[in-house]
């Protein structure tokens, strides 16, 4: 209790100096607002009243002091896009793990940071974390959908210090759809391979009235599809087809901006999200995957994984005049996801293998998989609940001193998230037919039982400071974070404590940026800024598992003209230092949470778009863009794991990181003719290891067959789509993806060899209204 008031009163002090700095503020501004001229800029120095950006346009990429990507909504559109890896794949110094085949389960890296579960991007969507638990569990089981997006921003600079608390990676920002001024709609439904469906609706409108000016959307986005996989037969078990998935996620936006000369406007989001999928942890062994590489084995027929969500938020913005700005922001999610998934084998004589060393031993762990084989297939209920909830102050004010002219933006938050992970082991005995002949049920709790949780309190504060030409943009972030966790009896007495722990922690986190305008159309920027991801409350307080750190540096120039043509290109180190891995086998969900050692990463990143037709004036439109990546990430020193199953174990001295390719390459162009467009997308993804062990070989550095070691070929896909305009309401699109039908292993993780998604077929219209 002396701590709950301890914090309650630290945190309301902390609030009332907020509340006193911005009083201040506000007082400057209106006094100043009529002896000081806002700074002329071309980019703007006030942030609208309505914005829930980062960036906000692809024209303000070009002031920003770090790298980063504006992707609107043409450009995921264009190929029907409804996986976010295709879509992040357009943006050098990205990488992704693909896992499903349709983009269900992001794993993102930026800058070769390890890139499972998306665990060291900080996620958002609409400038609000939207991650389940970002601090007690990073792990992101949970990511907005793209295709119901206008469009995503990414940053990977020093542009990124006001965001946490994972910022050794960057961040990414869904952008979910605006409301309208007028009263309009949309809706987009198409079938395709598989049976996939997709309908997506919105409308909206704003209008005036006495009290002021009113508006409001409502969304909702379905999805489904049977799989490209199937369920291979045994004799006792007739095999399935059933591999897809159901998505829903609905919204409702309102917004009031009161009448008055005082600038004010209330915005308010709810959203609801409910998943369903018959996917499973477990690939194919190396010997199965060239003969069926869409096959499952019978063994899985049983997984599934169940999650439905709530997230909600309230954002006050007020403008007491042209040089300040302030929104205060309330958001609260929850999220509850269950996946029942395989987990190990038995076989008759009582010897256990985990998934991976079944797929790499082959024989009899084998044939228990496929059904041949008398076994026990051993389940566990991954059932959890997630918690968030915070408020943050936002403020924008802008001044001049003299012939230099400054843009403070200044913030702090107060952030709350837990999770609960309360696991059931369940096991089904097969005979030799792969008939399920008996089952056994383990203990509430047997599976895993524990509550983690984490209370931070977050500030920022970033100087943009325009001298001329030259824009420096010094900023620091501080945060203060405590955790606690919670062990409880797996053994049949659930709520009996076994073990509890506490800790804190705290960080600062510096950058300085600088943007350099050489003439209208070039810049030059640059910046060195530390980054921070933030281990788990168990990990911290049980393992003593530390922060990891990074320290980037990056120089960069960009070019654009009104011809069509731009350019940007960046040179970039980052070193990391004391690299989490969570769950040590990226993303397979055993082990333990390690400081697996240090990371140093390098590269060239190369952005080129230009449209030949409008640069010739042709008839018609030419877009192309080339995306252009070269990474170097090593090890920097030995491996520090200790658990023979991590993913980084046996790692030595400038071996590679896991699933970080030297070389990415995307091209796309298209033609777009009066009503008529068509468009090609092509990626290209250098080989890779699946392990810092770097070996070919599926043999973890103990010596014990496991099918998640071993190598990634390189591949190369292609993407095309068509669109006609039947009309100002209607347009009809058809689309192929993977065109040349290539086979690749996408992924040996979680546990063996995962196929890419085949070509498959859309097809559908598009109203407005």
């Amino acid at each position: 209790m002396k701590t709950a008031l301890l914090k309650i009163k630290l945190f309301y002090n902390t609030l009332r100096k907020l509340a006193g700095g911005l009083t201040i503020l506000a007082l400057m501004g209106i006094v100043q607002s009529h002896a000081n001229e806002e700074p002329e800029s071309n980019q703007s120095n006030v942030i609208k009243l309505n914005t829930f950006t980062i960036i906000g346009s692809k024209e303000n990429v070009d002031y920003l002091p770090g790298s980063g990507r504006f992707i609107d909504h043409s450009e995921i559109t264009n190929q029907t896009y409804t996986d976010i890896n295709r879509v992040l794949l357009s943006t050098p110094g990205v990488y992704v793990r693909q896992e499903d085949g349709y983009g269900l389960f992001a794993n993102i890296s930026l800058r070769g940071v390890d890139s499972s579960r998306s665990a060291k991007v900080t996620l958002m969507e609409d400038g609000i974390v939207t991650a389940p638990a970002p601090y007690s569990a990073p792990s992101a089981y949970y990511t907005p959908t793209i295709g119901r997006m206008r469009g995503l921003e990414i940053l990977k600079g020093s542009s990124q210090i006001k965001y946490g608390p994972h910022t050794t990676g960057g961040v990414v920002n869904y952008l979910s759809t605006n409301i309208p001024d007028e009263a309009s709609g949309y809706l987009k439904t198409s079938y395709g391979s598989n049976a996939e469906t997709l309908v997506h609706f919105n409308y909206g409108q704003s209008f005036k009235t006495e009290a002021g000016k009113f508006g409001y959307l409502i969304e909702n986005y379905d999805q489904r599809s049977d799989g490209f996989k199937h369920i291979e037969a045994a004799t006792g078990y007739a095999g399935s087809d059933e591999t897809g998935f159901v998505k829903n996620e609905s919204m409702l936006k309102f917004f009031w901006e009161p009448n008055g000369d005082l600038q004010q406007r209330f915005d308010f989001k709810v959203g609801y999200s409910d998943f369903d999928a018959d996917e499973t942890y477990l690939g194919l062994a190396d010997e199965d995957f060239p003969s069926d590489p869409f096959k499952r084995y019978a063994a899985t027929r049983f997984d599934n994984i169940a999650t439905y969500g709530t997230r909600a938020s309230l954002r006050y913005s007020i403008s007491p005049n042209k040089n300040l700005k302030i929104a205060t922001t309330a958001y609260y999610q929850n999220f509850h996801r269950n996946w029942f998934k395989l987990r190990r084998i038995k076989t008759s004589t009582d010897t256990t293998y985990s998934l991976g060393s079944a797929l790499a031993t082959g024989g009899t762990a084998l044939d228990i998989l496929e059904g041949t084989a008398p076994g026990q297939l051993d389940y566990r209920n991954n059932n959890r609940d997630y918690y968030l909830g915070g408020i943050q102050s936002d403020i924008r004010y802008v001044f001049s001193t003299g012939e230099i002219k400054h843009q403070i933006d200044g913030g702090i938050r107060y952030h709350v998230d837990r999770v609960r992970r309360f696991q059931k082991d369940e096991s089904f005995i097969q005979d030799d037919s792969g008939a399920i002949v008996s089952t056994i049920s383990g203990p509430d709790g047997g599976g895993g039982n524990r509550r983690q949780a984490a209370e931070s309190i977050a500030f920022h504060v970033q100087d943009t400071i325009l001298i001329g030409d030259l824009t420096l943009t010094p900023g620091v972030r501080y945060e203060y974070i405590e955790n606690e966790y919670t062990d409880f009896n797996t053994n049949g007495q659930p709520e009996l404590i076994t073990g509890a722990g506490t800790s804190s922690l705290d960080y600062v986190s510096p950058g300085l940026g600088f943007n350099y305008r050489t003439s209208q159309e070039t810049s030059l920027f640059g910046g060195i800024y530390r980054g921070i991801s933030v281990p788990g409350p168990r990990a911290h307080a049980r393992s003593n598992v530390g922060l990891e750190k990074s320290l980037g540096y990056e120089l960069g120039l960009r070019y654009r003209n009104d011809n069509g043509f731009n350019v940007e290109t960046a040179l970039f180190k980052t070193d990391f230092d004391d690299l989490i891995v969570i769950d040590n086998i990226g993303g397979a969900g055993t082990g333990n949470t390690e400081n697996v050692g240090d990371v140093d990463s390098y590269g060239l990143e190369l952005l080129v778009g230009i449209d030949p037709g409008l640069i010739n004036k042709w008839a018609f439109s030419l877009p192309t863009s080339l995306a252009f990546t070269y990474t170097s990430s090593t090890l920097d020193g030995d491996s520090r794991s200790t658990d023979a199953e991590s993913i980084f174990s046996g790692g030595t001295d400038g071996a590679d990181v896991p699933y970080i390719p030297q070389y990415q390459i995307q091209f796309s162009t298209g033609i777009e003719y009066g009503n008529f467009a068509v468009y090609l997308d092509t990626i290209y993804v250098d080989s890779t290891y699946s392990t810092a062990s770097n070996t070919t070989n599926q043999v973890n550095p103990d010596g014990d067959p496991d099918a998640r070691f071993g190598a990634i070929d390189s591949y190369f896909l292609a993407d095309l789509s068509t669109s006609y305009r039947i009309n100002d309401t209607i347009t009809a699109f058809i689309g192929v993806h993977n065109l040349f039908d290539k086979t690749y292993i996408a992924s040996r993780h979680p546990y063996g060899a995962r196929p890419g998604r085949p070509r498959t077929f859309n097809g559908g219209i598009e109203l407005t209204f």
